[in-house]
């Protein structure tokens, strides 16, 4: 068994319960279609790694997500289950080093730049720290990640103010009040609104020919 794994956090595309910002730019099917590609990408960039687990919401969504494009069937499925945000990362992440890893990265489906290099750096990062983030460019983070002498993570997530502009402003003040080892890997910018998604048609167009930028109305 590898010591390390990759956990995605994610939601079923249905219409109406993903994007909800962004659909206020569009509509409900059209937010879930780009949730879809959001998703599409993030399972993408993991798929090189062992041990992937899938962390999925609402917690009836199994079906769902298994019937998902690129899910392989080695990778682990579990309902993230009660709680905020932090507590379903807590649980995630202490069950995982329950199961003997040494190791852990979580990410969202949010952040389509993301790539497998991104996850190799994560990892190398904590050969030398015992915890790494990904900074957002809203002022959370795509990635957090642990080694095992983190734990308990509860006091990296409980009372986080999460979906502010703070949340990577207070992960860093306690990491550095209790002399833990932080790293920071390159910034990138989740998609939350339909201008985000926007941007990021535009950047990615750019990047594969020059030419004008897709549109999505």
């Amino acid at each position: 068994m590898s010591e390390r794994r990759v956990i995605v956090f994610l939601k079923s595309p249905r219409a109406g319960e993903v994007k909800t910002r962004l659909a206020v730019g569009t509509d409900a099917p059209a937010a879930a279609a780009i949730y879809r590609v959001l998703l599409s990408r993030s399972l993408a960039a993991v798929r090189q790694f062992p041990g992937v687990e899938l962390r999925f919401t609402p917690d009836d969504a199994e079906a769902e997500v298994r019937a998902l494009g690129g899910i392989q069937a080695t990778w682990l499925l579990h309902a993230q289950g009660p709680g905020d945000l932090g507590a379903r990362l807590e649980r995630a992440v202490e069950q995982a080093f329950d199961a003997g890893l040494e190791e852990i990265l979580v990410v969202g489906a949010d952040c389509p730049d993301m790539g497998p290099a991104d996850l190799e750096a994560g990892f190398r990062a904590l050969a030398a720290h015992s915890m790494v983030v990904g900074p957002a460019r809203d002022g959370g983070y795509w990635l957090i990640g642990f080694r095992r002498d983190a734990r308990p993570v509860r006091r990296w997530l409980e009372g986080v103010p999460w979906s502010t502009d703070g949340v990577l402003r207070e992960t860093e003040r306690r990491c550095e009040a209790e002399g833990v080892s932080l790293a920071r890997l390159r910034e990138l910018q989740d998609v939350d609104t339909l201008d985000d998604w926007r941007e990021w048609l535009r950047r990615e167009a750019e990047e594969r020919s020059g030419g004008p930028a897709a549109r999505w109305d």
